[in-house]
């Protein structure tokens, strides 16, 4: 049997929501996957309509910068758990769930 993982994803879409929410997502729990390819997985099987940044994938570039069970890091370069919050960058304006705008 897969073990699995519970991922509680930070959802707003300023154009349609009143205000932020989170959604969980059971995952198959992989502690040699990222954050980012966790994420990756929840669009590709089970919500195509999640937003979050991905660019160099090797933790040079910070475009995956986010906030992961409550402490700043880069998605690509940090491994699943087994429990996860994952949400947007503070200080900076939601665009669309994980996505912010980075230009101060």
């Amino acid at each position: 049997m897969t073990e699995s993982a519970l991922v509680s994803i930070f959802r707003f879409n300023p154009e349609e929501d009143d205000c932020p929410r989170m959604e969980e997502f059971e995952i198959p729990f992989d502690p040699q996957k990222t954050v980012l390819e966790a994420l990756q997985y929840i669009y590709e099987e089970r919500d195509g309509s999640l937003a979050f940044r991905e660019s160099c994938k090797s933790g040079f570039c910070g475009t995956c910068g986010m906030i992961v069970n409550g402490h700043p890091c880069l998605a690509c370069t940090t491994y699943m758990k087994k429990e996860m919050t994952i949400e947007p960058l503070a200080r900076h304006r939601v665009i669309r769930d994980l996505v912010v705008e980075l230009k101060k």
